[in-house]
């Protein structure tokens, strides 16, 4: 039997040993094959653990295999019609705390660093004493137009995610992820009822040029310790893997 084990932060911790997996997990990390991979997945219309199907009609736009959802799924989705599907859910706004405050979601949580996303989802979901049933089994990234914004801190989850389940490949904490296609201005033009208050601040609203500035710069400097760190932890997993 060999040991096998990695955490959110990419260094040793417990986990479930399996050769099997261990070769699995290896086969993951090869970029070839996880792209067709991903392209089998989408075409049988599957999550990111490749076991189940989707729990929310999506459409066809991928971003490192997260599919996007419509304005009009997410309102159903808040009005309750997906509640036999859809146990519990997270709308993850990342935009910039101003934009946040002046009009959102109904239920929405705010998250716009990598680091609060971390802290937020992907460590408490990784704690062994963690209890499934208290975890979101669906999230859904936007932005103002979840164009850059969302999808970046998408892929960042399904990244650490899959890092930290690198032993239990395809397994994740969070196997199904969307986008909201148009982001909150979509939802916004379309159901304002479903918003709280229903109002749309603009990311370069002329009022907020100085806060504007001051988080992008705490967004950047988070990106660069990202980066920083990113090959440690790839070295890491390697060691525990091979």
């Amino acid at each position: 039997e060999i040991a096998c084990s990695s955490s959110v932060d990419g260094t040793p911790g417990n986990s479930r040993p399996s050769l099997h997996r261990q070769e699995s997990a290896a086969t993951a990390l090869d970029s070839a094959r996880v792209d067709r991979a991903i392209a089998s997945i989408d075409s049988l219309n599957l999550i990111g653990n490749s076991e189940q199907r989707h729990a929310l009609p999506t459409v066809k736009e991928l971003d490192y295999g997260i599919r996007h959802v419509t304005s009009d799924t997410v309102s159903r989705l808040v009005n309750g019609e997906f509640s036999s599907t859809v146990p519990s859910y997270a709308i993850i706004d990342c935009r910039y705390p101003y934009e946040f405050s002046g009009g959102h979601i109904q239920g929405a949580v705010n998250v716009f660093t990598q680091e609060d996303l971390l802290r937020r989802f992907l460590e408490p979901a990784s704690q062994a004493a963690a209890v499934p049933a208290t975890k979101a089994s669906v999230l859904i990234f936007h932005c103002e137009f979840s164009s850059e914004r969302a999808p970046k801190l998408a892929r960042f989850l399904r990244q650490r995610d899959r890092e930290a389940n690198v032993c239990n490949y395809p397994d994740l904490f969070y196997p199904e992820v969307y986008v909201l296609q148009g982001g909150y201005k979509a939802f916004y033009d379309a159901f304002k009822s479903n918003c709280q208050p229903a109002k749309y601040v603009k990311m370069v609203d002329p009022e907020h040029k100085a806060e504007l500035t001051h988080f992008q710069r705490l967004t950047r400097s988070w990106e660069r310790q990202h980066s920083r760190s990113k090959h440690s932890r790839l070295v890491a997993a390697s060691k525990v893997l091979f």
